[in-house]
């Protein structure tokens, strides 16, 4: 079974994210802190990772060093994000996917899960 993890500090975008995944048969760990981000990262091995870039704990250039640094990671991780503009600049290059335009979340999961888009 493929594995998943969500690093999303509010809780009602952490059900969202963790819900999507699973309608993919993907397990779901959920985190909400960038010391249990980055724990979950360094011991996990998971197939994709969903990012919120502003959790409220820490700075949000820790768990994006941390994923840039760990170039395996980073090639399964997606920024979802409420900051539009500001998250290119806080992405650091990872693919972004702003909360308003969720939708669009869907073909990137079918595509870095190597799931066939219906409809």
């Amino acid at each position: 079974m493929r594995s998943g993890l969500v690093i999303e500090d509010e809780r009602l975008w952490s059900e969202i994210l963790t819900r999507m995944l699973q309608s993919f048969g993907v397990k779901t760990t959920s985190v909400a802190t960038t010391e249990e981000a980055i724990e979950e990262m360094t011991h996990g091995d998971y197939d994709i990772v969903l990012l919120d870039l502003r959790l409220g704990d820490d700075d949000p250039y820790d768990v994006v060093t941390f994923v840039k640094s760990h170039p395996d990671i980073a090639a399964k991780t997606i920024v979802v994000t409420a900051y539009g503009q500001l998250a290119l600049q806080m992405s650091g290059g990872l693919p972004i996917v702003p909360k308003s335009e969720m939708r669009s979340l869907y073909p990137r999961l079918c595509e870095m899960l190597g799931e066939r888009q219906s409809g």
